[in-house]
């Protein structure tokens, strides 16, 4: 309001001013010495008024140079941060293009005057980790961290995808756990975890990371179930690798019931049972399996297990052959099982029943040694030689 009165006041000044020099319009002097000069009064008014002006800048320029360096300062952070703005977008568009060299170059260069300093170096990480450079990567990731405050779980990510997409599976594992510490509940965490426990066939770890997997919502039933039994199938393996027959077993009965019964952990196990001369287990787990679902594969390892039971062995054989039919897999069991209990000439009818059925190479071969322990050469020839051509 006061501005708007003194503006009203100066103006009116003015005009009044103007109005009265133009009735007396009169002159003025300036004598200095022997110089003197004359002009009309309104001219000298002027100029006495645009004198001033001059001087009253040139004085604030003088009094006080802050303002010219303030002024370049601020031209100078505009330059810098066009043209850092300009490199990083370059930047950028070459690490896009797959050149990483110039991405990198020009995201370190450009860095200094970027207002998002996270970005250039996040991104020249990735470069440098295309150009196998690990030691500069790390080291951008270290600088990103720094630069921007509340961008660690960002920045670790970076560094954890970084790893795992160069196959660096324990650098990656280490950088997980530390994130899952602080966020145990992060989903792309929890996604690259359980992608490097695969790669790691970790097994154990990957078991209980499935139930978080599931609260989260990241893998449906269906999804869950495949992954338990590939976990479940691998520690299986890898105990049975070890050795040990104690810590097989302790193992086999944490297995869910379902997965006892089912042929892909049953034949490997049944195997490092007969190779620890466990035949009396190893053949009660198998007829367990043939009980719950009839698998080829099982009836043909079960005719190789001669247990102290061989009696029952042929017995649970025959039941089986009743409630299949003719299946050839089983033929060839009971006349494996019948030469183990001496019975030679029943084993060479239950095996030629079985050829005649379909002629496996698997079962020439056990005829062609059978027919050799009952002094017949030429059948013995023929069967060997089917058994390489099939």
């Amino acid at each position: 309001m006061f501005r708007w009165f003194s503006s009203i006041v100066i103006l009116l000044f003015i005009a009044w001013s103007a109005l009265m020099l133009s009735a007396a319009p009169g002159y003025m002097a300036i004598t200095y010495g022997q110089w003197s000069i004359e002009m009309p009064l309104w001219f000298g008014i002027t100029a006495t008024i645009f004198t001033f002006i001059v001087l009253y800048v040139l004085l604030r320029l003088l009094n006080g140079p802050g303002i010219l360096l303030r002024l370049f300062k601020k031209w100078r952070h505009a330059h810098r941060y066009e043209s850092s703005h300009r490199q990083t977008l370059q930047g950028l568009l070459a690490l896009a293009e797959g050149d990483w060299t110039k991405a990198e170059n020009l995201l370190i260069k450009s860095v200094r005057f970027n207002e998002i300093p996270l970005v250039n170096y996040l991104a020249a990480a990735k470069a440098a980790q295309a150009l196998k450079a690990y030691d500069r990567r790390d080291q951008y990731l270290h600088y990103a961290l720094e630069s921007t405050s509340g961008a660690k779980i960002a920045v670790e990510l970076t560094q954890a995808e970084l790893q795992y997409h160069d196959e660096q599976w324990e650098h990656c594992l280490a950088t997980l756990r530390h994130i899952q510490q602080e966020e145990p509940h992060h989903k792309y965490m929890l996604k690259l975890l359980k992608e490097v426990y695969c790669h790691l066939a970790d097994w154990s770890h990957l078991l209980e990371l499935l139930p978080l997997l599931k609260k989260q919502k990241m893998i449906d039933a269906f999804q869950l179930q495949q992954l338990s039994e590939k976990a479940y199938l691998g520690w299986l393996l890898q105990c049975l690798k070890q050795g040990d027959p104690e810590q097989a077993e302790l193992f086999w009965q944490k297995l869910p019931k379902a997965l006892q019964r089912r042929k892909e952990w049953v034949l490997p196990y049944a195997h490092f049972l007969l190779d620890s001369h466990k035949t009396d287990l190893a053949e009660e787990l198998v007829r367990d399996a043939l009980k719950a679902q009839f698998e080829p594969e099982l009836i043909e390892l079960y005719g190789q297990i001669h247990s102290a039971r061989l009696n029952k062995q042929m017995d649970f054989a025959l039941s089986l052959l009743k409630q299949q039919g003719q299946e050839p897999h089983i033929l060839l069991c009971l006349g494996q099982l019948a030469i183990a209990d001496g019975a030679l000439s029943q084993a060479h009818t239950y095996l030629t029943h079985s050829l005649r059925i379909r002629p496996y190479p698997k079962t020439y071969a056990v005829l062609g040694t059978l027919s050799l322990q009952l002094g017949d050469k030429e059948e013995a020839l023929r069967c060997f030689q089917q058994a390489v051509v099939k």
